[in-house]
């Protein structure tokens, strides 16, 4: 059910016109379709505002715009409104290509910080981001200017220098289009249109995994003619319907358009990926993507449109990483974090204790990622020796066929796993490092509830990934190499909030007392041919005196032969070690997060 929302606001906290410059407001509020059963937009309709500029809207969840007239000028201030807002600046923010205000209330939910608490220090930011719009509605880019900051609009290169210095395929005067879909395995895509008098070029980049995957024109001409109704858009996919389609209005409920509007649709591809790219003939003209990848096509959504500003610096990601800073400045919601870590692991003593060793060794096998080799033979020789062990995974890069060759279990067959006795831990969201707090987040927070969503499980374990420091070092957490880190960084803080068990580099020891074991543990490696004998070692060691140990593998590593790797007979015979000091009662072989807390 779409939720009722009452909004209050001021005039000066959204826009830079002065208030007793303004003769009217006007205001077309989301409101539900109960025939069509769906959001539309009404018609503008007066909204009162006092002499001090300050207003309180009825609406309803959706999008919608507020209409600010002066003498001799206009200003249009698109919103957002969604469930838990009070203030009109949130559904203002909300509107932006950044992810932050969802971010936000997640963390208000989560923390109880009062988004309200935080108006006064982010007011200033917002309308430092959304200055006096341009007459064309595009930015003009500078020469200094980092292509990969952009957020979502259309933005002018005006000139041959410019476009020089920005490292664009053509050095020429053009336009860049910038694309967002945001969300686990986030995707960008850029379009660079230049040329004159009818001859044009059209380029485009698009970002995934981490990295962009270059420049490539698209040949001209593009029309492939009108569709007749007989034709779905689901079937315009794969290189052969590459193109621009027309869509009348007459056919488009036939074809699965989604207006009524008659329309043109772009259809691109890049490897295995189809894209369309709708333009919808409304006043003002509408613009829909979709994409088809790993066996089925994405539901349509309408981008969010960049106000064009007399500069690219305000609509650039540093703008709005620049409005988080500022709100943890004033409120860090991980102050309570060694309460709520407390309170992590008494929930997970609760729900899988007590685990107990009784005198015996404790050991956690842990895999990170390689889904492919753990299906094919890792999870089976486990099972034959009836053990168990933890899989450590990113889930934008290890989950729905979205990796290499070495992560292509699907997620029924990791669900499977999952059911047979096999533990997932997070390894991150991407494997990579984290700048802004939204990365943070991401990484940290988001990376977990996408496993479990996705997995149908319980993820209690945070296993430290690697990855370059200078791609981003989690705000100085680096890779959790001391106890410092995991409570001076917000990094460290928001960790230990959200998982009971966190592995990573603190200290020099391997081996670990049969208590709870300390944040930031260290894991042996098997994998380099003279590191087999150090593992037998640790964990006979810890047989024989009753300790705990965690070792881990990267599974694809392991090859039939090998003179500089352990094979994957050497791991099997190690777990014919194990097995046989589990079967002595002199070792107990565990999940992460029940070797964690054994005593």
């Amino acid at each position: 059910m779409v939720e009722t929302l009452t909004l209050s606001g001021k005039l000066e906290d959204i826009t830079a016109r002065p208030v007793d410059a303004t003769t009217s407001a006007r205001i077309k509020r989301p409101a539900p379709d109960t025939a069509a059963g769906s959001i539309i937009t009404t018609q503008p309709a007066p909204l009162p505002v006092s002499a001090d500029g300050s207003f309180t809207a009825t609406v309803h969840e959706g999008l919608g715009w507020l209409y600010i007239d002066g003498d001799g000028w206009s200003d249009s201030v698109r919103f957002v409104a969604a469930a838990g807002m009070t203030t009109f600046w949130e559904a203002v923010a909300n509107a932006y290509p950044a992810p932050i205000i969802g971010t936000w209330l997640e963390m208000k939910k989560q923390f109880q910080v009062s988004i309200e608490e935080l108006a006064d220090s982010i007011i200033e930011k917002v309308k430092r981001a959304n200055p006096e719009p341009r007459a064309t509605g595009e930015a003009l880019l500078p020469a200094d200017t980092v292509l990969n900051d952009l957020l979502p609009g259309r933005y002018q290169v005006p000139t041959r220098d410019v476009a020089k210095a920005l490292g664009l395929p053509a050095e020429a005067v053009g336009t860049i289009t910038v694309d967002w879909s945001e969300g686990v395995g986030s995707r960008r895509f850029h379009t660079f249109t230049t040329g004159a008098a009818g001859d044009f070029q059209i380029f485009r980049n698009s970002y995934y995994n981490g990295r962009w995957l270059g420049w490539r024109e698209e040949k001209l001409p593009w029309s492939r003619g009108a569709l007749d109704g007989t034709v779905h858009l689901d079937d315009l996919r794969g290189a052969a319907c590459e193109g621009v389609w027309g869509v009348s209005g007459a056919v488009a409920s036939k074809v699965g358009s989604p207006t009524a509007a008659s329309a043109v649709v772009e259809v691109t591809v890049s490897g295995s990926i189809t894209f369309q790219s709708m333009i919808v003939g409304e006043k003002p003209p509408k613009r829909y993507l979709r994409w088809y990848w790993n066996g089925g096509w994405q539901d349509w959504h309408e981008p969010a449109a960049a106000v064009g500003t007399p500069s690219a610096t305000a609509t650039t990601t540093k703008a709005t990483d620049a409005m988080v800073e500022s709100l943890m400045a004033t409120t860090d919601p991980t102050k309570t974090f060694q309460a709520d870590h407390a309170a992590r692991v008494a929930s997970l003593r609760s729900r899988i204790g007590p685990v107990t060793l009784d005198g015996a060794g404790g050991l956690s096998l842990i895999f990170d990622h390689g889904t492919t080799a753990v299906r094919d033979w890792v999870w089976p020789e486990l099972k034959k020796r009836g053990l168990t062990g933890t899989l450590a995974l990113s889930p934008e890069v290890h989950l729905d066929g979205q990796g290499d060759s070495r992560d292509q279990a699907t997620t029924e067959e990791l669900k499977q796993m999952v059911a047979e006795g096999l533990v997932i831990a997070s390894h991150s969201g991407d494997h990579l490092g984290a700048i802004s707090y939204n990365d943070l987040w991401r990484q940290i927070v988001v990376s977990k509830q996408t496993l479990e969503s996705k997995l149908g499980t319980r993820v209690d374990s945070w296993v430290q990934p690697g990855y370059a420091l200078s791609a981003g070092n989690y705000k100085d957490f680096g890779a959790g190499r001391s106890e410092q880190a995991y409570s001076d960084t917000m990094a460290g803080r928001l960790l230990q909030q959200t998982y009971p068990v966190i592995t990573g580099y603190v200290g020099e020891e391997y081996l670990y007392p049969p208590v709870e074991l300390p944040v930031g543990v260290r894991r042996s490696a098997m994998e380099k041919k003279d590191s087999i004998q150090t593992v037998y070692n640790y964990v006979n060691e810890a047989a024989e005196k009753g300790l705990k140990h965690l070792t881990f593998i990267h599974p694809y590593i392991f090859t039939d032969d090998s003179d500089d790797f352990a094979t994957r007979g050497d791991y099997i015979a190690f777990l014919d070690h194990v097995a046989k000091l589990r079967d002595a009662g002199r070792l107990k072989v565990l999940t992460l997060p029940q070797l964690a807390i054994a005593t």
